[in-house]
């Protein structure tokens, strides 16, 4: 089904209690909510202490509100459980509980008005495997990606807590679309850092991959703030590209031969017209309906159909609004649900 600039919401939010969220999810994301992940409530809801529940060798300070992992070379015997685990498919060891995950389970108390919604299909979301291991590191503060031992172990967790995830949602709704989290691509190929981007493109495609051997009718999405090489991530093989539109939509259509490419094999875009940082506060429907109408002209100049692609298009948020305050983060949602009326209703015209 096409998106049809549907809303929908990257996963962070400023509530402390689910219960103060979720459902307002539900019936302003109505199209395709998602549950909100919560980093006000508690540090293991924090975007990558949130998906480390399960792995092996995890050394957490609460206190430090720090997260390191132990050597692998040391801890043999927890290795190789935990690659046990992955080979048998025991997705249950990768689950989330609600300790470090209040939103998802708010969500599924929520499931009888999920389904008396009809919603398009539900949201999930995870932090990727290249962010996660370019953040957090072993305890000699080196960051897990240059640690071939490490990194392999929390790629592997994390498609095992995507595909676990996943099944969990489609326990409550039976379509789902799913988000990985890349901020760190925005690095990639900038001189900021010297990792090749065809290493990346290539741990990106095995990592779409190995959840749709298992997932193969979930659209994946891949959603970077910033600005990064956007061929890489249409490459990979993802099913929708989610960008920060408000501040580097231009430089998508930099890259407009694998755009054309990505449109012509069923790919969609998420526009997150909506900002999140700078003065995002002084902007309304109105101007940020101006802003994609200049999107629109920018489209018909590289020759696009734009009326095509906004059918294969979401809006939503440049980013996650759990670091804003609460007016802030609805002033965001508000704001993502009117535009994505506006366009729709101009789609059907």
């Amino acid at each position: 089904m096409k998106p049809y600039c549907s809303a929908v919401c990257i996963g962070s939010f400023p509530h402390q209690q689910p219960e103060a969220i979720t459902e307002k999810l539900i019936d302003t994301i109505c199209d395709y909510p998602l549950w909100p992940q919560l980093p006000n409530r508690t540090f293991l809801e924090s975007m990558y202490v949130q998906y480390s529940e399960g792995m092996p060798l995890v050394k957490m300070d609460l206190n430090e509100r720090k997260i390191v992992f132990a050597a692998a070379e040391n801890n043999e015997e927890e290795v190789q459980s935990f690659y046990e685990d992955v080979i048998a498919e025991n997705y249950g060891r990768f689950s989330m509980s609600e300790e470090y995950a209040a939103g998802l389970y708010e969500f599924r108390r929520l499931a009888d008005k999920i389904s008396a919604n009809k919603p398009h299909a539900v949201k999930g979301h995870i932090t990727g495997p290249v962010s996660f291991a370019l953040t957090v590191t072993d305890e000699q503060r080196r960051a897990l990606y240059f640690n071939d031992s490490l990194k392999e172990i929390i790629t592997a967790a994390l498609k095992m807590k995507a595909v676990w995830q996943i099944n969990f949602l489609k326990e409550i709704y039976s379509d789902v679309i799913f988000f990985v989290d890349e901020p760190y691509l925005s690095g990639i190929g900038s001189g900021i850092m010297s990792i090749d981007p065809a290493t990346i493109q290539s741990e990106l495609t095995d990592f779409i991959d190995s959840v749709k051997q298992i997932h193969p009718s979930v659209p994946l999405a891949f959603h970077c703030c910033g600005n990064t090489d956007w061929s890489l991530l249409i490459n990979a093989g993802v099913d929708i590209l989610s960008f920060d539109a408000f501040n580097y939509g231009e430089s998508l259509f930099y890259y407009e031969d694998s755009v054309r490419t990505f449109l012509q094999r069923g790919g969609s875009l998420a526009w997150g017209i909506v900002p999140t940082s700078g003065d995002f506060m002084k902007e309304n429907k109105k101007s940020l309906v101006r802003k994609m109408d200049d999107f629109i002209a920018l489209m018909e100049k590289k020759g696009f159909n734009p009326m095509n692609v906004l059918e294969n298009s979401f809006i939503t948020p440049a980013c996650g609004t759990g670091s804003l305050t609460m007016e802030e983060a609805g002033h965001i949602l508000d704001l993502t649900s009117s535009v994505s009326s506006h366009l729709k209703s101009q789609l059907k015209s």
